[in-house]
C-alpha cells in the first residue's frame, strides 16, 4: 500500500468518526430534549392536580371527640350568586366566578346545644322565647363573636386530646365557601338537583307547622354533599364580613373590614324564597337571636 493510499484510508475513518460523533451528539440532544419535555410535562400534570391528589388522601367523613361529624368538601369552581330571573333575587347577589383551591371539611349540621355546652360549658339559649331544649337542636342566641371562641376553644381541645392533624384548625366557613357547600355542584335555586321537594330538605315556614323554634338537627335530607339544613331552621354566621357586592376570585376571603357579619341559609320561619342558596342576611357580630346559629368547617391553618 502506498502513500497515497495510506493517506485516503485514515482520511476516511477519520471523515466516518467524525460524522459518528455529531451523530451522537445530536441524538443526545435530542434524548435530553425530549427528558426536559416530559419533566415537564409532568410537572405541570401534577401541579394542576395537586389539590386532586391532596383530595384523594382525605377521609370523606370525619367524628371528632364530642361527635361533631364533617364531610368533605372537594375543590372547585363555582357561579356565586344568583341569575338576574331567579324568583324574588337581591342586588346583592349578581353573580361572579369563585375557585376554591383547596377541599375543607364542614359539619354536617348545625353546632348542637349538647356541642356547645361541651365545649363552652354555658347555656346561652336557656329560658330564651322560640327556642326547644335538648341535646340535638342547634345552638342559638350566639353571637358570631360567641362562634369564633367555640371554634377556638374547639381548636384547642382537640389539639390537646392529639384529635386535630398538626396544621388544622376550626373556623367558621367563609361566605365563598358556604354557597359552594349548600349548592353542592347545583345551579338552581336551591342545592338540589334530583326533582326533589324542598319542603324534604328544609324547615321554614311551609314545613314547621306552626312550632315557633327550630327543630333537630338532622332530621330532613341531606344534599349531595351530606350536608342537613343547608336550607332553613337557623340562619347561620359566615366568616366575611358583609359587602354589597359578592367577593369572586380564587379562595376569596372577604373585606378586611366592615360593620355587619355575614349570615346564610335561612331560619324557621322564613319564607322557602328566603332560603335560597344565594340568600344574604347581615347583622352585627354580636347580635344573639333564635334564629341564627352556625356550623364549623375544619381546614388548612393557612386557608
Amino acid at each position: 500500500m502506498n502513500i497515497a493510499t495510506h493517506w485516503a484510508n485514515n482520511y476516511c475513518r477519520s471523515e466516518t468518526r467524525q460524522e459518528f460523533r455529531q451523530a451522537a451528539l445530536r441524538k443526545s440532544w435530542r434524548l435530553s430534549l425530549q427528558y426536559k419535555m416530559c419533566v415537564v410535562v409532568v410537572m405541570c400534570l401534577w401541579w394542576g392536580s395537586a389539590s386532586a391528589f391532596a383530595d384523594t388522601k382525605l377521609e370523606k367523613q370525619i367524628t371528632n371527640s364530642i361527635g361533631m361529624k364533617f364531610a368533605l368538601i372537594p375543590a372547585g369552581s363555582f357561579t356565586m350568586g344568583s341569575p338576574p330571573d331567579e324568583r324574588l333575587r337581591f342586588d346583592n347577589e349578581k353573580q361572579v366566578s369563585v375557585r376554591l383551591t383547596r377541599a375543607f371539611y364542614l359539619g354536617t349540621t348545625e353546632v348542637t346545644q349538647f356541642q356547645w355546652q361541651s365545649v363552652m360549658g354555658t347555656r346561652p339559649w336557656s329560658g330564651k322565647e322560640f327556642v326547644k331544649d335538648g341535646k340535638d337542636y342547634p345552638a342559638s342566641y350566639v353571637s358570631r363573636d360567641d362562634a369564633i371562641v367555640f371554634c377556638k376553644k374547639l381548636t384547642e381541645t382537640e389539639r390537646g386530646a392529639d384529635r386535630l392533624p398538626a396544621g388544622w384548625e376550626y373556623r367558621l366557613p367563609t361566605e365563598a365557601e358556604w354557597e359552594y357547600a349548600c349548592r353542592a355542584g347545583s345551579t338552581t335555586a336551591y342545592g338540589i338537583d334530583d326533582g326533589s321537594s324542598f319542603r324534604d330538605y328544609a324547615w321554614h315556614d311551609g314545613t314547621v307547622k306552626g312550632e315557633k323554634h327550630a327543630h333537630q338537627v338532622g332530621q330532613k335530607r341531606a344534599n349531595s354533599y351530606g350536608l342537613h339544613d343547608m336550607h332553613g331552621n337557623l340562619w347561620e354566621w359566615c366568616q366575611d364580613y358583609y359587602v354589597e357586592a359578592l367577593p369572586g376570585g380564587v379562595d376569596p376571603q372577604g373585606p378586611s373590614e366592615g360593620a355587619f357579619r355575614i349570615c346564610r341559609g335561612g331560619g324557621w320561619f322564613d319564607t322557602d324564597w328566603a332560603c335560597r342558596s344565594a340568600r344574604r342576611q347581615w347583622y352585627m357580630s354580636g347580635s344573639r337571636f333564635n334564629f341564627i346559629g352556625f356550623r364549623v368547617s375544619r381546614v388548612p391553618s393557612s386557608q
